[in-house]
């Protein structure tokens, strides 16, 4: 079975069932996963997540799929799955779930997709970002990014109607504008795999930037 570019067109031409899939990095095999739901949702999350990352190009990745019945693919654990290949991003940390607040301040191994493909904050920002109130501009910065950014509940709820991140501005200028305006007194991190920002002031660990006024 030939891989197939991880290119939007191609990706939207996935069908929107179960199946299992595999990625190929260089045309190395690197990655075998299942999707309970869809599979056109889980490879565009996998191809967003890649577009925001340093060291690594979204031409250089292909996939594979399988559509299968969901009880089968829900039959089939990970371990199941990769164990008649070696797949180095199955056990490196690659994956789109949030690690959590208790992980915030662990320190990656060196192995670590997340290291070896930090995320890009030189990225640009595709549309302008604007909100009414903080919480409605944070959600909007959240929803442009293609990695993770996570943030206290307890931001204040404030209007922010003068501040505007222009289209393609890169998301280090919209961190810095929050840093300056609406969340000023706050810590925003970036981190090698996400951007967090709490009312706190912490030296994490493998920070790639910090943003604090």
């Amino acid at each position: 079975m030939d891989t197939i570019p991880m290119e939007t067109a191609k990706v939207e031409e996935v069908p929107d069932s179960a199946g299992i899939y595999q990625l190929f990095h260089n045309d190395r095999a690197v990655f075998a996963g299942r999707a309970e739901r869809s599979l056109r949702s889980r490879i565009l999350q996998v191809q967003r997540k890649l577009i925001g990352r340093q060291h690594i190009s979204i031409q250089e990745m292909a996939f594979r799929f399988v559509p299968m019945d969901a009880p089968l693919v829900n039959m089939a654990p990970e371990r199941l799955i990769t164990q008649y290949a070696d797949y180095p991003w199955n056990q490196n940390g690659f994956g789109g779930k949030d690690p959590g607040r208790q992980r915030d301040r662990i320190a990656l191994t060196s192995s670590h997709f997340d290291l070896q493909y930090p995320i890009d904050l030189d990225w640009i920002i595709p549309q302008e970002i604007v909100g009414e109130s903080l919480p409605q501009l944070l959600q909007s910065i959240r929803y442009s990014l293609p990695y993770m950014f996570r943030y206290g509940k307890d931001h204040p709820d404030r209007p922010v109607r003068n501040l505007r991140i222009a289209s393609q501005a890169p998301v280090r200028e919209a961190f810095a504008a929050l840093s300056a305006g609406p969340l000023r007194g706050w810590q925003i991190t970036a981190k090698p795999g996400y951007v967090i920002a709490y009312e706190e002031s912490y030296d994490y660990p493998q920070t790639l930037a910090v943003f604090r006024q």
